[in-house]
């Protein structure tokens, strides 16, 4: 390795690559997560020694794969290694254990997988329990070992699968079994979206089903955690989570007596509820049409004598129809999307009472709504189902089910809804920031070739400023003071231009690296992009800006926003020519692709979002806020317990923050504003000294109460420097000159001779190479990145 490089840098710059058996950024944060707590230096250091990686003067660290255990087993052998399990570890034990039974090989848990199941937990004591803890003692006690399995970092079981472990450790199962059991009661009774509490007959009888019995041997331990869990991954079918369980049988209420009809088997968990809540006199049906489904949904009832007495289990081809007369079910649950409302068994409800809960999709939607119907009351669609994370319930085919033709045409639609426009996993309209979507959006929906290149443009120029605001935010200038970064924050806070933008960015990052949120804006900064859609835009700037060749590579963020600035000035918004329509509508499509890739894929985005504390209110320890969470185009409200912590910025008042697991952190006042604007009341962006703008709307306020914060940032970044000279008239007038030229983003031939001629003729400079020198300084210092006509 490269003695001038430090761990830090080579892991660095490790993650700008992404061709590896696992994707980079992934890959490192677990290996850091099982790390526990060393630094950069000391687990690069291990890697090195291990051959994790080969690394070449010169050259990107290359990942050679796992050459050995990441973390030394302490206790190498014998009975000792499961002395004193803890609970949960042993738990994750036995889940991996019961894997490798059932595989009949050596089989391993995904990373992510096991993470997803302590997302899910609620644990019921005061300390959560920590993951990383508890992995690290499997793996060092030589339990379990880290493996790469197809490109995914997994945990293997390293003892023999069909061993019997010690009584011991079988109680601390039962102990950490009994710990997420408590837990799933926690959360179904203290979540006020599920509130089972308000339906006590369902609350006893959740209690009284282990739901243990309606799940396969291998992830019976999983059966406490509120998710679904694979039932029969060959058709696919799962048994919903407990949460949306307990929001269907709340929505339909079965009460002693009725009947209840389930299209849907599924694991016959919900059947066997609703048997005890009819009691003995009522009665359950639950059909399915497939045969595997109700051959394990009848074993499962079987094992709940209270509920069997009560509960048929049926195979039907066509479970939207059901040979019984009218007003036959008091209740009936359609447990799977359908797309339109089966008429015949609504007939079959009874008059007076009888209810049915359906999934409602749309043939040429991917998303699925929930909706109750009262027979001859009402239609009421249940929008909590949603305030839980959502659902996608697998299709029921039939009279009143989908056919093949429509399901392949909703299969088709998602998949065009997920490839539209090249975009990535997310959706920027769902999860990006809120002023970035909805300026993309803006632009997307244009029809006009022009209008969607400005809206592009202005797309761009939002993340320039979303990017640059934080760093605003934190700066505060030194002992030693930067005249030149002070004259760019004084230009930036009154007349200010993308090219101040830029040079505030790139001028500030570097010296705060070491700030919290800095330092992941920092990294995604100085980070090369691999990405195709970022490659082929930035190579179309390049061939549109740079007459000469310039030598191909994997550019940064900054280097892109610095062709981006370039462009602007040169072809958008008024300055110089526009160009044809099919030019700005392929330039349109690759820059906005590109732009949604990186804020995709940013690590800023994923770990702040931006939020508007709408109102903050003390409490015992800490503070309730009403919170305007801003991501998507659609910002959701929440009220947020904010407790007092060293991560939460101190004393959080109104305005707009970024915001990490539920914490403001950063206050983003006064650049950016949540208030009331010619349009309406909107999040509003610092657009100059007398405005701040919208963007996707061009809805527009003057800075009030916001002042007094800009007077501040200007006072405390002053350009009086004490060792100037003062300006002769012939300076003053250059000046003014200078500002004038810049107004419109481009500087002519003509503009650039008027210039030099005024330097020559007041003797402010001697010879022609002087004055074009002294021109270029002075116009790039007022205005970075400006577009210069060709001599």
């Amino acid at each position: 390795m490269s003695m001038a490089m430090t761990a830090a840098e080579v892991v660095s710059t490790w993650l700008s690559h992404t061709r590896f058996p696992v994707a980079g950024r992934e890959y490192y944060e677990w290996l850091q997560f099982l790390a526990n707590g060393r630094s950069d230096e000391e687990i690069l250091g291990q890697w090195l020694d291990q051959g994790l990686f080969d690394v070449k003067e010169g050259e990107a660290p290359v990942m050679m794969g796992f050459k050995g255990p990441l973390i030394p087993s302490s206790q190498p052998s014998g009975q000792d290694r499961l002395a004193d399990l803890p609970p949960v570890g042993a738990l994750v034990l036995e889940t991996i254990r019961r894997l490798a039974v059932s595989s009949g090989d050596r089989a391993s848990l995904p990373l992510g997988t096991l993470n997803q199941f302590f997302e899910n937990v609620i644990f019921p004591q005061e300390k959560e329990i920590d993951l990383a803890e508890e992995v690290t003692s499997l793996v060092g006690r030589g339990l379990l070992s880290i493996s790469e399995v197809e490109g995914v970092i997994c945990l293997a079981y390293e003892l023999p699968p069909d061993q019997e472990l010690p009584q011991a450790v079988q109680e601390r199962i039962a102990k950490g079994l009994e710990i997420t059991r408590q837990g799933l009661f926690r959360l179904l009774e203290e979540n006020p979206v599920l509130a089972i509490g308000e339906f006590p007959a369902l609350a006893k009888a959740m209690r009284r089903i282990d739901r243990a019995a309606f799940v396969p041997f291998e992830w019976k331990l999983w059966a406490y955690v509120d998710m679904p869990i694979v039932i029969e991954p060959e058709i696919p079918m799962t048994t919903s989570s407990p949460g949306v369980i307990t929001l269907t049988l709340k929505a339909v209420q079965p009460q002693p007596g009725e009947h209840v009809l389930i299209c849907g088997a599924k694991a016959g968990f919900m059947a066997s509820l609703a048997g005890m809540l009819v009691g003995p006199r009522g009665r359950v049906l639950a059909v399915d049409p497939h045969a595997p489904i109700v051959a394990h949904a009848r074993k499962a009832v079987a094992q709940v004598p209270e509920a069997a007495r009560v509960v048929q289990v049926d195979h039907r081809e066509d479970v939207t129809v059901e040979p019984e007369p009218d007003g036959h079910w008091q209740v009936v649950v359609v447990n799977g999307s359908v797309p339109k409302i089966p008429v015949e068994l609504l007939h079959q409800l009874e008059s007076e009472t009888g209810r049915m809960l359906l999934f409602l999709q749309e043939p040429r939607e991917s998303g699925q709504s929930c909706y109750l119907i009262r027979k001859n009351r009402d239609i009421v669609k249940q929008e909590n189902f949603q305030q839980i994370g959502g659902f996608q319930f697998n299709p029921l085919f039939g009279r009143y089910g989908w056919d093949r033709l429509e399901l392949l045409q909703s299969q088709y639609n998602k998949i065009m809804e997920q490839r539209q426009a090249g975009k990535a996993e997310r959706d920027v309209s769902l999860t990006g920031p809120y002023p970035l979507a909805k300026v993309v959006m803006a632009s997307r929906n244009s029809i006009e070739a022009t209008e969607r290149h400005s809206y592009m443009l202005k797309a761009w120029e939002v993340l320039l400023k979303y990017l640059t605001m934080p760093a605003l935010a934190v700066f505060s200038p030194g002992e030693k003071r930067d005249w030149g970064l002070a004259e760019v924050l004084t230009a930036l806070s009154t007349r200010s231009s993308l090219g101040h933008w830029l040079n505030a960015l790139q001028r500030i990052i570097p010296t705060l690296h070491d700030h919290r949120v800095l330092g992941v804006l920092h990294r995604d900064l100085r980070r090369q992009w691999k990405d195709e859609t970022i490659v082929q835009a930035f190579q179309m700037l390049v061939d549109e800006l740079c007459p000469d060749p310039v030598p191909q590579g994997s550019p940064t963020l900054v280097s892109f926003l610095d062709l981006v600035v370039r462009y602007r000035n040169r072809s958008g918004e008024g300055h110089g020519a526009v160009g044809s329509p099919s030019h700005l509508k392929a330039f349109s499509e690759a820059l906005l692709t590109a732009l949604e890739t990186f804020i995709l894929h940013l690590q800023f985005t994923d770990r702040y979002e931006l939020v508007f504390l709408e109102r903050v209110e003390n409490e015992r320890e800490g503070w309730s806020a009403k919170v305007r969470r801003l991501r998507g185009c659609q910002p959701r409200v929440e009220n947020w317990d904010i407790p007092e912590s060293r991560e939460a910025a101190s004393k959080p008042c109104r305005g707009v923050y970024l915001a990490q697991d539920h914490l403001p952190v950063l206050d983003l006042t006064p650049w950016m504003v949540f208030d009331e604007g010619s349009h309406g009341r909107d999040l509003f962006l610092f657009a100059g000294s007398d405005r701040y703008l919208t963007y996707h709307d061009q809805n527009a306020r003057e800075p009030g109460w916001e002042r007094k914060y800009l007077d501040a940032f200007l006072a405390r970044n002053a350009v009086c420097h004490p060792d100037r000279v003062e300006h002769s008239a012939a300076l003053e007038t250059f000046s003014a000159m200078v500002r004038v030229v810049v107004e419109d983003g481009k500087v002519t031939r003509d503009e650039r001779r008027l210039l030099i001629t005024h330097l020559l003729e007041t003797g402010l400079s001697k010879t022609e190479a002087e004055a074009a020198e002294k021109v270029r300084e002075a116009v790039e210092s007022t205005y970075p990145g400006i577009f210069w006509e060709p001599a």
